[in-house]
């Protein structure tokens, strides 16, 4: 039952899954968040099976018009997914105003949700997985995090 809201439209998130571990540090952050800040971040994307990844994959390969080497730097295989490895389980967080969606995604890193998680995310085992300029050459994604324990 995870909505945002859309350009004044009520958008409904999937059902999304977590291992245990990872859910209850995923509320003990959305806990501390509000109390600091008032605001919350949704469960955009958690564990993805394989399948669920080919699937991922291909939609941004079609996207980039086939260009494997620029799909590549946007969406992992399957199988080297960190939404797929529940032990290091990825978590894509999004604002209840549906910031990260959309046409510009990188417009997370402006909200005072990423200024929090920069600050504090590690404190809960969560930490930044694609930051500005890693040496991956994976696209900054300011909205995905990876939980390490």
């Amino acid at each position: 039952n995870q909505k945002y809201k859309s350009k004044d439209k009520i958008e409904k998130i999937e059902t999304q899954y977590l291992p245990k571990h990872v859910f209850v540090a995923y509320k003990e952050i959305n806990n501390a968040l509000y109390r600091d800040t008032k605001k919350k971040l949704l469960l955009d994307s958690g564990y993805r099976s394989p399948a669920y990844q080919v699937i991922t994959f291909l939609w941004y390969l079609n996207f980039h018009k086939f260009n494997f080497l620029k799909t590549i730097k946007r969406v992992a295989i399957p199988g080297y997914s960190e939404h797929g490895f529940p032990k290091g389980q990825a978590i894509d967080f999004i604002t209840l105003d549906g910031i990260s969606t959309g046409d510009q995604p990188l417009n997370f890193a402006k909200t005072i949700e990423y200024k929090w998680l920069s600050k504090n995310a590690n404190k809960f085992n969560f930490y930044q997985s694609y930051p500005r300029h890693n040496k991956l050459g994976v696209m900054f994604e300011p909205w995905h995090w990876q939980f390490r324990k």
